[in-house]
């Protein structure tokens, strides 16, 4: 009979060295995912390419829903005042007329009855008496010219003539404030390298399944346009151009409102474009941010980076699309809530870009404190921009990052 010892001990002697590596790789695999939700390491893998071609072609429209105060800040305009000048009676001064009588022949021996006063205007005028022994009595002279004043003597001929005066220079026309939001509109789209469309220029969008509504009111556009302004210098120089230059140049679209109440603003992007529409009803820098998050991630993506861990950072049991109010920190005020506000819990994209809209706010929320669920998710999307943006500097503390 053969002898199957040596073979039955090896048997046993594979399966515990088996039994040890799997208990191993389980511990490596835990000892990973603790590291990874204590924040000791990204949640991003970047990677060589875009590995999902499906993916890359597809255009993905985010619509966001109103959860702020329903008000808008407008700028009123200054009215523009009509200067005339007043002239008053005629500044040509008119002739007295010539006097009208002259004076009466002196009698012989008597003195002469003098004529009577001449007329107002030039000197009246007055014949001497011609008898003998009558002082003459002429007519007195003339009043006072009337209807203005005498009229200045001519020079004499040897004076030299006075210099013409200069002509004043020419005011320029008070630009209309249709022009003055044309030439806003110019400066901010050639310093960031972005299109920009208002008022009839949106007639007809319609994205998402959402018709828009246009600005018709000139003060608004002029308000939305400044707020777009200083919005978009908040963040680093060259950093626009830079997703342009690498194939998604942006379209933003200034518009009244959608047909849908309640929506703030649309992404409709791919990774060869991308138009971003905000609706100027609602609060402007709030929906900004949040939508230019949507516009950064595609080329984050492009760039071949990821949040492929992502998940790891909610609570246990939490699916997107679920609603766990308890967990908004919007709702609770809690530092250690897992999520900004309920429209982050509708899907990791928008969970993402609410949470860029709260760290660019200008107040610090609690959320923010260092190891908290909201900020080790602040902490990975910094780091994914980081990792794709050439004009982001990892050494260089961003607006985004201040209160990190």
């Amino acid at each position: 009979m053969p002898n199957d010892t040596s073979h039955i001990k090896r048997t046993i002697d594979l399966t515990f060295y088996a039994r040890i590596l799997i208990a191993v790789a389980i511990a490596l695999l835990a000892f990973g995912f603790v590291l990874d939700v204590n924040g000791s390491t990204k949640l991003i893998d970047p990677v060589k390419g875009v590995n999902n071609t499906s993916k890359k072609g597809e255009t993905i429209t985010t619509i966001d829903i109103f959860h702020w105060n329903d008000d808008i800040e407008e700028i009123g305009i200054e009215p523009i005042d009509n200067i005339s000048i007043n002239t008053g009676g005629g500044n040509n001064p008119s002739t007295g007329g010539t006097g009208s009588e002259s004076g009466d022949t002196g009698n012989t021996g008597s003195t002469p009855t003098g004529g009577k006063t001449g007329g107002t205007g030039n000197h009246g005028g007055w014949t001497p008496g011609t008898n003998p022994g009558g002082n003459p009595g002429g007519g007195n002279t003339g009043g006072n010219p009337g209807g203005g004043t005498s009229p200045s003597p001519s020079p004499s001929p040897s004076s030299s003539p006075s210099p013409s005066p200069s002509p004043s220079p020419t005011t320029p026309p008070t630009p209309t404030l249709d022009e003055v939001n044309n030439n806003l509109r110019n400066s901010i789209q050639n310093t960031y390298g972005i299109s920009i469309k208002y008022g009839s220029e949106t007639n007809g969008y319609y994205v998402g399944g959402l018709s828009t509504n246009s600005i018709s009111n000139a003060s608004v556009v002029n308000a939305s346009l400044n707020q777009l302004n200083t919005a978009m210098s908040l963040y680093p120089n060259g950093f626009w151009r830079e997703i342009k230059n690498g194939g998604i140049p942006l379209t933003v679209y200034l518009i009244d409102s959608y047909s849908a109440y309640g929506v703030t603003g649309v992404t409709d992007s791919n990774y060869s474009f991308a138009n971003i529409s905000i609706a100027v009803s609602y609060p402007f820098e709030d929906t900004f941010f949040h939508e230019s998050y949507h516009y950064i991630e595609r080329y984050i993506f492009k760039k071949g980076i990821y949040y492929t861990s992502w998940e790891g950072y909610n609570p246990g049991g939490f699916t997107y699309g679920s609603l766990w109010r308890d967990q908004s920190f919007a709702r609770t005020g809690a530092a250690g809530a897992y999520f900004v506000n309920d429209y982050a819990q509708t899907s990791a994209e928008e969970d993402r870009a609410s949470t860029f809209e709260y760290m660019m706010r200008a107040s610090y929320s609690s959320c923010f404190s260092p190891n908290q669920p909201i900020w080790r998710k602040a902490k990975t999307m910094s780091d994914s921009i980081d990792a794709a943006f050439n004009t982001v500097s990892p050494g260089t503390t961003e607006y985004w990052e201040r209160h990190l």
